[in-house]
């Protein structure tokens, strides 16, 4: 989908900036900014159900778009419903000068997290352990870098197996909503559980999203 929608671009000669694996939204956003690209681009379906898959659309600034660029873009669809024939063609997607990959702004950004990291020493002698859930989406293997990175021991970072690789089905959860609460935390709470961690936090598929319980005393 994402290759569909990079090759509609350049056919139509616009350069494009593309990350070779699944990638989270802010990163994207702030990719755009970084390359000083028009717009950006996420496929997803964000926090909603999986037939809700489509379009998050963003403005040079790295912000969702607003109007008129949002009526303009549905203008520009309703005049031409139906793709070309050329849209379906990929062969000549990552050959031609207009393509670019969008990678180089991943090591970048973790950077500029890092500078915002004053914590790093206090991190690493943390006792807590953290239970993380990518909820079927993206988050994990950033997430978890982004814990290395702030200085935290790998031993504080518990992933919900079944919830970290990215799944389109979502088939655990099937309202992938972490602002849902404690009823789409069940998996998290039960490897939690079994780990001794006190703290969970859970992203949206495509983490632009969060949640943060904390199991409390009795």
């Amino acid at each position: 989908f994402a290759e569909l929608a990079a090759n509609v671009f350049i056919r139509n000669n616009i350069p494009v900036y593309l990350f070779s694996e699944v990638s989270p939204t802010p990163v994207v956003s702030w990719a755009t900014i970084k390359l000083g690209c028009d717009a950006g681009l996420i496929i997803t379906a964000s926090h909603n159900p999986k037939e809700d898959n489509g379009y998050k659309a963003y403005w040079s600034n790295g912000a969702q778009i607003i109007g008129p660029h949002d009526t303009e873009i549905v203008r520009i669809k309703e005049a031409e419903p139906q793709p070309r024939d050329e849209y379906w063609d990929l062969s000549e997607l990552k050959t031609s000068p207009l393509f670019h990959s969008a990678d180089v702004t991943i090591d970048p950004y973790f950077e500029v997290e890092k500078s915002l990291n004053y914590t790093r020493e206090i991190n690493a002698s943390t006792p807590l352990k953290f239970t993380y859930s990518a909820f079927h989406g993206i988050g994990y293997h950033y997430t978890k870098r982004m814990f290395a990175e702030f200085g935290f021991p790998a031993s504080s970072f518990i992933s919900v197996a079944e919830q970290q690789e990215p799944n389109p089905d979502f088939p655990t959860i099937p309202f992938p909503n972490p602002e849902e609460g404690r009823k789409v935390l069940t998996l998290a709470i039960e490897t939690a559980d079994k780990n001794g961690s006190t703290v969970i936090l859970a992203n949206d598929p495509d983490a632009d999203r969060i949640q943060m319980a904390e199991k409390q005393k009795k």
